[in-house]
């Protein structure tokens, strides 16, 4: 496994539909006042196929630097 910067021209709002995103969770961060606080949030997390691509569209996003965890 390498970790690999996300780049606009290898990466698009498609990669994610085949990622399997579901998580048991307890807590949440949101934004609450311009910052970021946890909440209590018990539940499954299991994105739809609209998240996973809101998602890819701002790993690409020039606000953002970020990486991923690439299999070889």
């Amino acid at each position: 496994m390498t970790i690999e910067k996300v780049r606009c021209n290898g990466f698009s709002e498609v990669n994610l539909d085949a990622f399997n995103r579901q998580q048991e969770i307890t807590r949440i961060y949101v934004r609450k006042d311009g910052k970021y606080v946890l909440k209590e949030q018990p539940g499954i997390m299991d994105w739809s196929i609209d998240k996973k691509r809101e998602v890819a569209l701002d790993l690409v996003d020039s606000n953002y630097i970020s990486y991923l965890a690439v299999e070889e």
